[in-house]
């Protein structure tokens, strides 16, 4: 996405609500009944204002410049000695507006002129405005103010959204320390998503065994007939024939076939503004995350307070705004097969007041229960596995991601060599291969066997080698009683002193995730980037002690592990990290 780009959305994101700030002051003709904290606006504007591109200023100055010259010449001493005060206008200036028989005119002059100056002058101009809400109760004022905050809070919230999906890291080859961002649509893929039936969600069946077994009956019998396929824009859509709005969602699949990517891409779609625009806010929070929250210093916690937990740029009174349109806003809860929690829906644990402390895990419930912000939409991730803790007569819609068909197989290759003859020809080599082309329908292993390829082309003999071994360690990574005997009783793992590659460390999650828990993993001495530490997180969070010294890891990296230390000392368990001589933290 263009620097530019996010200036346009701005734009549009503002222009949006620009025309309510007319229709509010109908509302109510007390300052009371707007329910406003008015304190709060003459606090808050000067840092809303600031964060805003001056040309934005300039549009939202002219669009609201009847209603500015209407209010300066209701309030007209006070600000006009005000706007004195702040060098805006001269004395001189400000007794020929009060002289002035058609002070409206002059007023709109005034407007023009000062819009000719710098951004900070127009920033002023505001503020002064702001300041008289202490003693200037008016209605146009109030909904004036609260709109342009307002605004500015949902772009914030957009923007920071974007930067946080905008890239995807990319390795140039296995064992390279080297990564470079890579835009998100760049190496995405669409991914192959069926409608599934809510009752089909306790299946006994191993996940790889049945994901298998449905792709080739697919391609056998012929996707469009045998089942009913939804792309990921088209998961809140109801039908044309039903009154019911789709509210309450879950989305399943086997691990690394693509839910948390899924989930990236609404979010990036959503800030971009090119889906999903029925939604103010979205939300997004991890299970793995969320384990964190529930210990003894803080047992309880509010919904406010956990969205305010983890976007710190929404205060708790801007949030309590924010609330008052569940319509509005979208929840999504990533990886429920990772929560240690086990959800209950007994009636009598829900709550429905978002400003209540209670236990997250009912937050959660009570979400999915509609008996807290009821109307709002809930977005939930999870292995099928984990299912059971569900009440899947809840649920409006139940999708499975079956992840890559043979086209999008092809179609990943192509993007991820960055050369499309390249691509298809790492393609036929798999597809010749049984067992490599059976598991490119996971995108993780997809991303694994293409990263072991890469060598191929330098080093044919040795990258086909590491190819078949790749299908062997997602063999092993499957079979759960394997892993606890080669790990052995003691449960720890010892990869010090080694050379990883970005493979490597997705398979040691994997395993560590398929373990559930390891008592130690030593990495001293290896190599970490922030490509591997990424890859490595969601594994760390189920050890008890990590050993991580002399890593050669830059500051950010340093800082991110303290707040995953941090995290893991909440929940009561120990993290150890060495980064420099004889000091941990």
């Amino acid at each position: 996405m263009k620097s530019g780009d996010f200036d346009q959305m701005a734009s549009l994101t503002f222009f949006k609500t620009l025309d309510k700030i007319l229709l509010g002051s109908r509302v109510c003709c007390l300052c009371q009944t707007l329910e406003c904290p008015v304190s709060a606006f003459s606090q808050t504007i000067p840092k809303a204002l600031k964060r805003y591109h001056h040309e934005d200023l300039l549009k939202i100055t002219e669009h609201f410049r009847p209603c500015l010259a209407y209010l300066i010449k209701a309030k007209m001493t006070n600000i006009l000695e005000s706007l004195v005060s702040k060098e805006i206008l001269t004395n001189d200036e400000m007794v020929k507006v009060k002289e002035e028989p058609e002070a409206t005119e002059y007023v709109d002059s005034v407007i023009s002129e000062v819009m000719k100056k710098d951004r900070m002058v127009l920033i002023s101009l505001w503020e002064t405005l702001a300041e008289q809400l202490e003693t200037f109760k008016s209605p146009n004022l109030i909904a004036l103010i609260k709109e342009v905050t307002e605004a500015n809070l949902h772009e914030t919230h957009r923007q920071a959204v974007s930067e946080s999906t905008r890239t995807l890291n990319a390795q140039a080859s296995p064992g390279d320390p080297h990564t470079t961002a890579v835009g998100f649509e760049t190496l995405y893929t669409e991914l192959v998503v069926i409608k599934r039936d809510t009752k089909s969600h306790n299946e006994t069946e191993h996940e790889l065994t049945k994901t298998g077994r449905i792709h080739e009956n697919l391609m056998k019998k012929g996707a469009a007939q045998k089942c009913e396929r939804i792309w990921t824009e088209q998961l809140f859509r109801k039908s044309p024939v039903s009154v019911n709005p789709v509210n309450i969602i879950v989305v399943s699949g086997m691990v690394g076939i693509g839910k948390t990517t899924m989930v990236q891409k609404i979010m990036y779609d959503w800030a971009r503004g090119t889906q999903y625009q029925r939604f103010a806010f979205v939300f997004l929070f991890k299970f793995r995350e969320l384990n964190f929250l529930d210990n003894v210093n803080e047992p309880q916690m509010s919904l406010t307070k956990l969205i305010e937990r983890h976007y710190k740029y929404l205060s708790n009174d801007q949030l309590k705004d924010v609330l008052k349109n569940p319509e509005s806003l979208l929840f999504i809860f990533d990886g429920l097969e990772e929560y240690k929690h086990k959800l209950n829906f007994t009636p009598s644990q829900l709550c429905s007041n978002s400003d209540v402390e209670v236990p997250v895990h009912i937050l959660v419930t009570s979400l999915v229960s509609r008996t807290l912000l009821k109307g709002c939409s809930v977005l939930i991730t999870s292995r099928l596995t984990a299912l059971e803790a569900m009440d899947m007569e809840r649920v409006d819609q139940f999708v499975e991601i079956l992840g890559f068909f043979p086209e999008q197989r092809l179609m990943y290759c192509k993007k991820f060599f960055g050369d499309a003859a390249l691509g298809a020809e790492a393609f036929q080599y798999v597809k010749e291969n049984t067992i490599l082309y059976s598991m490119c329908f996971n995108p993780l292993y997809c991303w694994m066997i293409c990263s072991a390829l890469q060598r191929h082309f330098m080093t044919p003999e040795k990258a086909k080698s590491e190819a078949l071994k790749v299908g062997q360690w997602l063999c092993e990574t499957q079979n759960k009683e394997l892993i606890r005997d080669t790990i052995g009783e003691e449960l720890k793992m010892n990869f010090s002193n080694m050379t990883l590659s970005a493979v490597d460390c997705a398979v040691l999650v994997a395993v560590i995730s398929c373990c559930g828990e390891l008592k130690e993993l030593d990495l001293s001495e290896t190599l970490l980037t922030a490509e591997y530490i990424m890859r490595l997180e969601p594994g760390l969070s189920c050890c008890s002690v990590v050993w991580l010294e002399n890593n050669g890891i830059s500051e950010s990296e340093e800082r991110n592990l303290r707040s995953l230390q941090e995290e893991l000392r909440r929940s009561g368990r120990r993290l150890t990290i060495n980064t420099w001589e004889d000091q941990q933290w």
